[in-house]
């Protein structure tokens, strides 16, 4: 059961991230965009939020299953995914500080 709920999380979270924070642009050039996104990926700076957390939360309520964990690690994900894009909605739309002109 664990490698289908692995893989429905990971293409769930992949077309999310897809649809929300890769359609705003950080930097105006999108080669610099890219260079960026793979030095400092985001999605590797929520995998380092939301693994101990999984973690903590796992050890504190004694779940054993990597079932359970993986979708504990999906609904962790979800509000920083939605936090991150409204960071960006604000600093694109509101404050008009992205994309940054390099």
């Amino acid at each position: 059961m664990y490698p289908l709920v692995s893989a429905v999380s990971f293409i769930a979270r992949f077309y999310l991230c897809y649809i929300t924070i890769e359609q705003l642009p950080i930097f105006s050039n999108n080669a610099v965009g890219w260079v960026f996104g793979q030095i400092v990926s985001i999605y590797t700076i929520f995998r380092l939020i939301c693994y101990p957390i999984v973690g903590i939360i796992s050890s504190h309520f004694e779940i054993k299953g990597a079932t359970t964990r993986s979708g504990i690690y999906f609904i962790l994900y979800l509000p920083l995914l939605g936090i991150y894009w409204l960071v960006l909605l604000l600093l694109t739309n509101v404050f008009g500080i992205l994309p940054i002109q390099l």
